[in-house]
Protein backbone atom coordinates (compact mmCIF):
# COMPACT_ATOMS: atom_id res chain seq x y z
CA UNK A 1 0.00 0.00 0.00
CA UNK A 2 1.58 3.41 -1.24
CA UNK A 3 0.66 6.45 0.30
CA UNK A 4 0.56 9.86 -1.27
CA UNK A 5 0.31 13.65 -0.49
CA UNK A 6 -3.48 14.51 -2.35
CA UNK A 7 -2.41 16.67 -5.29
CA UNK A 8 -5.03 17.94 -8.12
CA UNK A 9 -5.06 14.72 -9.94
CA UNK A 10 -5.61 12.73 -7.05
CA UNK A 11 -8.35 15.11 -6.01
CA UNK A 12 -10.53 14.93 -9.79
CA UNK A 13 -9.95 11.03 -9.47
CA UNK A 14 -12.10 10.99 -6.26
CA UNK A 15 -14.74 12.32 -8.70
CA UNK A 16 -15.18 8.78 -9.93
CA UNK A 17 -14.83 6.83 -6.89
CA UNK A 18 -16.71 8.47 -4.12
CA UNK A 19 -19.95 7.64 -2.67
CA UNK A 20 -22.34 9.81 -2.00
CA UNK A 21 -22.70 8.37 1.64
CA UNK A 22 -19.29 9.27 1.96
CA UNK A 23 -20.01 12.86 1.83
CA UNK A 24 -21.39 15.44 4.28
CA UNK A 25 -24.80 16.20 4.26
CA UNK A 26 -25.85 13.40 1.97
CA UNK A 27 -28.83 12.36 4.11
CA UNK A 28 -30.82 15.52 2.19
CA UNK A 29 -32.70 14.35 -0.72
CA UNK A 30 -32.83 17.75 -1.87
CA UNK A 31 -29.18 17.81 -2.34
CA UNK A 32 -27.83 16.40 -6.09
CA UNK A 33 -24.69 13.93 -5.93
CA UNK A 34 -22.86 16.80 -7.76
CA UNK A 35 -23.63 19.62 -5.22
CA UNK A 36 -22.21 17.07 -2.54
CA UNK A 37 -19.38 16.54 -4.60
CA UNK A 38 -18.30 20.10 -5.27
CA UNK A 39 -18.83 21.25 -1.67
CA UNK A 40 -16.42 18.35 -0.74
CA UNK A 41 -14.05 19.35 -4.07
CA UNK A 42 -13.65 22.36 -2.87
CA UNK A 43 -13.09 21.97 0.58
CA UNK A 44 -10.51 20.41 -0.30
CA UNK A 45 -8.49 22.34 -2.81
CA UNK A 46 -9.06 25.10 -0.24
CA UNK A 47 -6.89 23.13 2.37
CA UNK A 48 -3.69 22.94 -0.59
CA UNK A 49 -2.21 26.42 0.93
CA UNK A 50 -3.08 25.47 4.77
CA UNK A 51 0.17 24.42 6.39
CA UNK A 52 -2.33 22.97 9.07
CA UNK A 53 -4.03 20.80 6.93
CA UNK A 54 -2.82 17.23 5.77
CA UNK A 55 -4.15 15.06 2.97
CA UNK A 56 -3.38 11.86 1.93
CA UNK A 57 -4.82 9.06 -0.56
CA UNK A 58 -3.63 5.19 -0.36
CA UNK A 59 -3.19 3.69 -3.40
CA UNK A 60 -2.92 0.25 -3.92
CA UNK A 61 -0.68 0.18 -7.93
CA UNK A 62 -2.42 3.03 -9.67
CA UNK A 63 -5.75 1.99 -7.73
CA UNK A 64 -6.83 4.92 -5.22
CA UNK A 65 -7.84 2.79 -2.81
CA UNK A 66 -8.35 5.24 0.78
CA UNK A 67 -8.44 9.35 1.39
CA UNK A 68 -7.62 11.11 4.44
CA UNK A 69 -8.20 14.92 5.33
CA UNK A 70 -7.09 16.47 8.64
CA UNK A 71 -6.53 19.82 9.64
CA UNK A 72 -5.36 21.57 13.14
CA UNK A 73 -7.48 23.27 15.92
CA UNK A 74 -5.58 26.34 16.48
CA UNK A 75 -7.89 27.38 19.28
CA UNK A 76 -8.16 23.99 21.32
CA UNK A 77 -3.97 23.49 20.61
CA UNK A 78 -3.22 26.99 22.51
CA UNK A 79 -5.51 25.66 25.35
CA UNK A 80 -4.15 22.43 25.44
CA UNK A 81 -0.53 22.82 24.93
CA UNK A 82 -0.18 20.49 22.67
CA UNK A 83 -1.57 20.07 18.67
CA UNK A 84 -5.07 19.44 18.58
CA UNK A 85 -6.05 17.72 15.27
CA UNK A 86 -9.39 16.63 13.45
CA UNK A 87 -9.95 14.13 11.03
CA UNK A 88 -12.10 15.28 8.82
CA UNK A 89 -12.90 12.34 6.29
CA UNK A 90 -11.72 9.29 6.48
CA UNK A 91 -12.74 7.65 2.74
CA UNK A 92 -11.94 3.37 2.33
CA UNK A 93 -13.12 2.36 -0.92
CA UNK A 94 -13.13 -1.24 -0.66
CA UNK A 95 -15.45 -3.76 2.03
CA UNK A 96 -13.39 -6.26 2.63
CA UNK A 97 -12.47 -6.05 6.05
CA UNK A 98 -8.54 -7.24 6.10
CA UNK A 99 -8.24 -4.71 3.07
CA UNK A 100 -9.77 -1.86 4.71
CA UNK A 101 -7.29 -2.95 7.93
CA UNK A 102 -4.81 -2.16 5.75
CA UNK A 103 -5.91 1.05 4.13
CA UNK A 104 -6.70 2.74 7.05
CA UNK A 105 -3.58 1.78 9.40
CA UNK A 106 -1.05 2.58 6.47
CA UNK A 107 -3.13 6.49 6.46
CA UNK A 108 -3.37 6.79 10.01
CA UNK A 109 0.49 5.86 10.11
CA UNK A 110 1.31 8.41 7.70
CA UNK A 111 -0.44 10.94 9.35
CA UNK A 112 0.71 10.62 12.90
CA UNK A 113 4.34 10.14 11.45
CA UNK A 114 3.87 13.81 9.57
CA UNK A 115 2.22 15.24 13.32
CA UNK A 116 4.72 13.79 15.14
CA UNK A 117 7.75 15.63 12.68
CA UNK A 118 6.06 18.33 13.02
CA UNK A 119 4.60 18.84 16.19
CA UNK A 120 5.65 16.01 18.68
CA UNK A 121 2.83 15.33 21.02
CA UNK A 122 -0.60 15.59 19.04
CA UNK A 123 -4.19 14.76 20.13
CA UNK A 124 -6.20 13.48 16.76
CA UNK A 125 -10.13 13.35 16.69
CA UNK A 126 -12.27 12.12 14.36
CA UNK A 127 -16.07 11.64 13.69
CA UNK A 128 -17.76 8.78 12.45
CA UNK A 129 -20.85 8.92 10.02
CA UNK A 130 -23.14 6.01 11.17
CA UNK A 131 -24.68 6.22 7.56
CA UNK A 132 -21.50 5.32 6.13
CA UNK A 133 -21.53 2.25 3.87
CA UNK A 134 -19.27 -0.10 6.05
CA UNK A 135 -18.73 2.04 9.22
CA UNK A 136 -18.23 -0.90 11.55
CA UNK A 137 -15.37 -1.89 9.52
CA UNK A 138 -13.97 1.57 10.02
CA UNK A 139 -15.20 1.52 13.13
CA UNK A 140 -12.88 -1.58 14.38
CA UNK A 141 -9.85 -0.42 12.59
CA UNK A 142 -9.36 2.59 14.33
CA UNK A 143 -9.74 1.24 17.85
CA UNK A 144 -7.27 -1.92 16.98
CA UNK A 145 -4.72 1.13 15.91
CA UNK A 146 -4.96 2.90 18.98
CA UNK A 147 -8.12 4.96 19.14
CA UNK A 148 -10.75 4.98 21.88
CA UNK A 149 -14.84 5.49 21.33
CA UNK A 150 -15.39 8.06 24.46
CA UNK A 151 -19.42 8.85 22.70
CA UNK A 152 -21.55 9.11 19.87
CA UNK A 153 -23.27 12.40 18.92
CA UNK A 154 -26.79 12.68 17.74
CA UNK A 155 -27.94 15.37 14.93
CA UNK A 156 -30.97 15.76 14.72
CA UNK A 157 -32.47 18.13 11.68
CA UNK A 158 -34.92 20.53 11.48
CA UNK A 159 -36.38 22.30 8.14
CA UNK A 160 -38.44 25.65 8.96
CA UNK A 161 -40.11 24.00 11.64
CA UNK A 162 -41.38 26.50 14.42
CA UNK A 163 -42.58 26.28 17.95
CA UNK A 164 -44.22 28.60 20.57
CA UNK A 165 -42.39 30.37 22.22
CA UNK A 166 -44.59 31.75 24.79
CA UNK A 167 -44.54 28.67 26.74
CA UNK A 168 -41.26 30.23 28.51
CA UNK A 169 -43.14 33.20 29.79
CA UNK A 170 -45.92 30.77 31.86
CA UNK A 171 -42.83 29.47 33.70
CA UNK A 172 -41.16 33.14 34.42
CA UNK A 173 -38.67 32.52 31.94
CA UNK A 174 -38.04 35.77 29.62
CA UNK A 175 -35.48 35.41 26.53
CA UNK A 176 -33.32 38.02 24.81
CA UNK A 177 -30.40 38.56 23.30
CA UNK A 178 -26.72 38.36 24.67
CA UNK A 179 -24.83 41.66 25.06
CA UNK A 180 -21.39 41.87 26.44
CA UNK A 181 -22.43 42.99 29.89
CA UNK A 182 -23.39 39.34 29.82
CA UNK A 183 -20.32 37.54 28.84
CA UNK A 184 -18.45 37.14 32.62
CA UNK A 185 -21.59 34.99 33.85
CA UNK A 186 -22.27 33.43 30.60
CA UNK A 187 -18.89 32.10 30.69
CA UNK A 188 -19.23 31.05 34.31
CA UNK A 189 -22.19 28.69 33.07
CA UNK A 190 -20.34 27.80 30.71
CA UNK A 191 -17.03 26.36 32.74
CA UNK A 192 -19.51 24.98 35.60
CA UNK A 193 -22.39 23.51 33.47
CA UNK A 194 -21.28 20.87 31.15
CA UNK A 195 -21.32 17.17 32.08
CA UNK A 196 -21.42 15.71 29.25
CA UNK A 197 -18.80 17.53 26.51
CA UNK A 198 -16.02 16.29 24.87
CA UNK A 199 -13.23 17.35 27.16
CA UNK A 200 -15.88 15.37 29.94
CA UNK A 201 -15.43 12.23 28.19
CA UNK A 202 -12.42 12.37 26.66
CA UNK A 203 -9.87 10.55 28.58
CA UNK A 204 -6.72 12.17 26.55
CA UNK A 205 -8.00 16.19 27.18
CA UNK A 206 -7.87 18.02 30.69
CA UNK A 207 -11.12 18.69 32.53
CA UNK A 208 -10.07 22.00 33.73
CA UNK A 209 -8.67 23.43 30.62
CA UNK A 210 -11.22 21.81 29.10
CA UNK A 211 -13.65 23.98 31.47
CA UNK A 212 -11.51 27.09 30.50
CA UNK A 213 -12.18 26.46 26.85
CA UNK A 214 -15.90 26.18 27.69
CA UNK A 215 -15.83 29.25 29.30
CA UNK A 216 -13.51 31.20 26.94
CA UNK A 217 -15.73 29.92 23.92
CA UNK A 218 -18.85 31.54 25.97
CA UNK A 219 -16.82 35.04 26.34
CA UNK A 220 -15.55 34.92 22.67
CA UNK A 221 -19.28 34.35 21.48
CA UNK A 222 -20.81 37.51 23.13
CA UNK A 223 -17.43 39.62 22.79
CA UNK A 224 -16.15 38.89 19.14
CA UNK A 225 -19.53 37.57 17.57
CA UNK A 226 -18.06 33.89 16.70
CA UNK A 227 -21.81 33.27 16.14
CA UNK A 228 -24.37 35.19 14.79
CA UNK A 229 -27.12 35.19 17.45
CA UNK A 230 -26.79 34.38 21.57
CA UNK A 231 -30.50 34.16 23.13
CA UNK A 232 -29.97 34.36 26.62
CA UNK A 233 -32.64 32.72 29.56
CA UNK A 234 -33.41 34.75 32.45
CA UNK A 235 -35.35 33.87 35.76
CA UNK A 236 -36.09 37.04 38.18
CA UNK A 237 -33.65 38.65 36.72
CA UNK A 238 -31.17 36.38 36.86
CA UNK A 239 -29.28 34.32 33.93
CA UNK A 240 -30.32 30.98 33.90
CA UNK A 241 -28.75 29.75 30.63
CA UNK A 242 -28.03 30.63 26.98
CA UNK A 243 -28.14 29.04 23.17
CA UNK A 244 -25.91 29.99 20.44
CA UNK A 245 -26.07 29.84 16.90
CA UNK A 246 -25.15 30.57 13.67
CA UNK A 247 -25.78 30.42 10.16
CA UNK A 248 -23.42 29.29 6.85
CA UNK A 249 -24.45 30.21 3.55
CA UNK A 250 -22.96 27.19 1.44
CA UNK A 251 -22.65 28.80 -2.24
CA UNK A 252 -22.81 24.70 -3.55
CA UNK A 253 -25.49 24.21 -2.05
CA UNK A 254 -27.32 27.50 -3.02
CA UNK A 255 -28.69 27.35 0.54
CA UNK A 256 -28.11 28.66 4.19
CA UNK A 257 -27.37 26.17 7.00
CA UNK A 258 -27.95 26.83 10.07
CA UNK A 259 -26.48 25.60 13.56
CA UNK A 260 -27.55 25.20 16.83
CA UNK A 261 -24.16 25.54 18.51
CA UNK A 262 -24.14 24.87 22.30
CA UNK A 263 -26.59 25.69 24.99
CA UNK A 264 -25.77 25.89 28.74
CA UNK A 265 -27.98 25.77 31.86
CA UNK A 266 -27.25 27.25 35.51
CA UNK A 267 -27.32 23.69 37.39
CA UNK A 268 -29.49 26.30 40.03
CA UNK A 269 -32.22 26.62 37.01
CA UNK A 270 -32.59 22.91 35.77
CA UNK A 271 -35.80 21.66 35.42
CA UNK A 272 -37.91 24.74 35.04
CA UNK A 273 -38.28 24.34 31.24
CA UNK A 274 -34.91 26.86 30.27
CA UNK A 275 -33.98 24.48 27.40
CA UNK A 276 -37.04 24.18 25.87
CA UNK A 277 -37.67 28.12 26.18
CA UNK A 278 -34.33 28.60 24.40
CA UNK A 279 -34.48 25.73 22.17
CA UNK A 280 -38.08 27.36 20.55
CA UNK A 281 -36.39 30.55 20.29
CA UNK A 282 -33.05 29.41 18.60
CA UNK A 283 -35.22 27.00 16.56
CA UNK A 284 -37.49 29.92 15.34
CA UNK A 285 -34.66 32.44 14.58
CA UNK A 286 -33.29 29.55 12.38
CA UNK A 287 -35.70 28.81 10.50
CA UNK A 288 -36.34 32.56 9.49
CA UNK A 289 -32.45 32.67 8.92
CA UNK A 290 -31.83 29.66 7.26
CA UNK A 291 -32.94 26.68 4.69
CA UNK A 292 -32.37 24.07 6.92
CA UNK A 293 -30.91 23.26 10.28
CA UNK A 294 -28.65 20.97 12.53
CA UNK A 295 -29.23 20.76 16.45
CA UNK A 296 -26.39 18.19 18.13
CA UNK A 297 -26.32 16.28 21.48
CA UNK A 298 -24.49 13.75 22.95
CA UNK A 299 -26.22 10.04 23.13
CA UNK A 300 -26.67 10.26 26.53
CA UNK A 301 -28.17 13.12 27.51
CA UNK A 302 -31.61 11.58 27.38
CA UNK A 303 -33.67 14.98 27.76
CA UNK A 304 -32.50 16.92 24.99
CA UNK A 305 -32.85 14.54 21.87
CA UNK A 306 -36.24 13.75 23.94
CA UNK A 307 -37.06 17.44 23.51
CA UNK A 308 -36.11 17.10 19.96
CA UNK A 309 -37.70 13.98 19.31
CA UNK A 310 -41.07 15.49 20.88
CA UNK A 311 -40.80 18.41 18.73
CA UNK A 312 -40.82 15.95 15.37
CA UNK A 313 -37.37 16.75 14.43
CA UNK A 314 -36.25 13.96 12.48
CA UNK A 315 -32.60 12.35 13.66
CA UNK A 316 -30.60 13.13 10.29
CA UNK A 317 -27.50 11.01 11.88
CA UNK A 318 -25.58 9.24 14.32
CA UNK A 319 -21.69 10.35 15.07
CA UNK A 320 -19.19 7.65 16.63
CA UNK A 321 -16.72 10.38 18.16
CA UNK A 322 -12.99 8.85 18.96
CA UNK A 323 -9.69 10.14 19.70
CA UNK A 324 -5.86 9.11 20.04
CA UNK A 325 -2.73 10.95 21.46
CA UNK A 326 0.65 10.52 20.31
CA UNK A 327 4.10 11.44 20.04
CA UNK A 328 3.94 11.00 24.11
Amino acid sequence: MNVQILNEDTLSKLNHIIRRDQLIYSEYSFLSDEQLWKYFENNQRNLFPNEGAFQFVALNRDKITGFLSCSKDHFDSDIFGFGCFRITSLQVFSFDPKEIQLIISSLLQRLENTLIQKEGKCHISIGLNNNTQGFDKIFNSLTSNGFYYYHTLLTFSSIKLRFDESLGLNKGITIRTATKKDSEELSRIAAESFKLSRFKLDPFLDDTKGNYLLGLSARNAVEKKFVDVVFVAEIDGRIAGYYTGKKNYIEEFDRTLGEGIISAIDSKYRGRGVFTALDNTILNWLADNSDFTEMGTYLGNFPVHKSFIKKGMPLIRSTHQLSKLIGL
